[in-house]
């Protein structure tokens, strides 16, 4: 399986959680999808901080929505990590019926329009 890396200034947020000092933390999807997912030089650090969230020294907080993007992030994950490429031209392939709608297009080419 491949893992695709993180940006180097999500590296420097995940070095920063050894030091975190604080008692009540929100838990977003970036931090549980790099808990599965973390490429091995930083994972010890994501492993320590939620040992630490596990041991009640930091109260998380989470919604379900984080735990929503997080199960959408990692289906298309590992569609890449499966058939490599976009999902959703794995998608079209099988199914070529399957068209975007002008927005969608716009906000596919696009990302940072979103």
């Amino acid at each position: 399986m491949t893992i695709r890396t993180i940006g180097k200034g999500s590296v420097q947020m995940i070095r920063s959680l050894d030091t975190f000092a604080g008692t009540h933390v929100y838990v977003d999807t970036m931090l549980l999808y790099t808990l599965l997912r973390a490429e091995d030089r930083i994972r010890p650090v994501i492993q320590r901080f939620f040992s630490r969230i596990e041991s009640g020294e930091v109260l998380a907080y989470t919604s379900v929505l984080s735990f929503d993007e997080l199960a959408y992030r990692l289906i298309l994950a590992l569609t890449r990590d499966k058939y490599g490429g976009s999902p959703l031209d794995q998608l079209r392939g099988c199914c070529p019926r399957i068209r975007m709608d002008p927005l969608e297009r716009l906000l596919w080419t696009h990302p940072k329009v979103a």
